[in-house]
C-alpha cells in the first residue's frame, strides 16, 4: 500500500520546519564561531559573526549581548547600551543586560539608576555572582561598606567559592578594621587563584595585616 499524497498544504508546512531547522544550525554554528574566536582575543572577527547571526536571528539575545559587551571593550558605551536596551525589548528577564547596563551607568557616575540595574539583575539570577560583586563596588564607593558587607555575605553563605567574591568582601572587611576577617578571606582568595595570578599588592596587604595584628606576641 502507498502512503497517501500529502497536500499542498502539509507539503509547505513540513518546507518551513525544514528551513526552521536549518537556520537554528546554521545560527549555532555560528554563534559557537564567534564564541571561540571571541575567547582566542579575536573581538572584530567575534563581531562580525555576531552580526551574521543576528542578520539571520534578530532576536537572539546572547548575541545582541556579546555584542555589547565588546562595544564596553572598545569603549563605546553608546552601541553598548543600544544593544543592551534592544535585549530588554525582547526579553525583559533577561539578567545579564540588566547587569552591563549596572556597569555602564556606574561609569558614566549614575550611581543611583546602577543599583537600580544590578539589583533587577540580582533578582532575576540570584546565583550569578557578578552583580553581587558589582553593586557592592558600588555601595563601597558610596560609603555604605556595611550594606556592601552584607550583601556579600548572601552568596558566601551560600559557600560559593569565587575568587572575586572572596576579594571584594575581603577588601571591604579591610576599609572597616575587622582585620581577622580581612585575614580570612584574603587568604580565601590566595587559596582559589593560581599563584601566577595572585596579586602582589593583596600579598603584601596580608602579610602586613598578620604582623601587625598581634604585635604584643611578637
Amino acid at each position: 500500500t502507498h502512503a497517501p499524497a500529502k497536500k499542498t498544504d502539509e507539503i509547505k508546512e513540513d518546507e518551513k520546519i525544514v528551513a526552521k531547522v536549518t537556520d537554528k544550525e546554521k545560527i549555532d554554528l555560528l554563534y559557537n564561531e564567534a564564541q571561540t574566536a571571541l575567547q582566542a582575543g579575536r573581538p572584530g572577527e567575534a563581531k562580525r559573526i555576531y552580526l551574521s547571526v543576528l542578520a539571520v536571528k534578530p532576536d537572539h539575545v546572547e548575541a545582541l549581548n556579546n555584542l555589547g559587551v565588546i562595544a564596553i571593550q572598545e569603549g563605546n558605551s553608546r552601541g553598548a547600551l543600544f544593544y543592551f536596551k534592544k535585549i530588554l525589548e525582547i526579553q525583559k528577564t533577561y539578567p545579564k543586560a540588566y547587569n552591563n547596563i549596572g556597569l555602564l551607568m556606574m561609569g558614566e557616575g549614575d550611581k543611583g539608576l546602577a543599583e537600580e540595574y544590578f539589583r533587577k539583575a540580582i533578582a532575576m539570577e540570584p546565583d550569578s555572582i557578578e552583580p553581587y560583586i558589582n553593586l557592592s563596588a558600588l555601595l563601597r564607593s558610596g560609603g555604605r561598606s556595611e550594606e556592601a558587607s552584607r550583601l556579600l555575605e548572601i552568596p558566601i553563605q551560600k559557600k560559593v567559592r569565587n575568587p572575586a567574591l572572596f576579594l571584594s568582601y575581603a577588601i571591604i572587611q579591610d576599609t572597616m578594621g575587622k582585620t581577622e576577617d580581612a585575614v580570612r578571606y584574603y587568604r580565601q582568595y590566595l587559596s582559589t587563584v593560581r599563584s601566577s595570578e595572585a596579586s602582589k599588592e593583596v600579598i603584601e596587604r596580608l602579610r602586613f595585616l598578620e604582623e601587625n595584628r598581634n604585635p604584643e606576641r611578637r
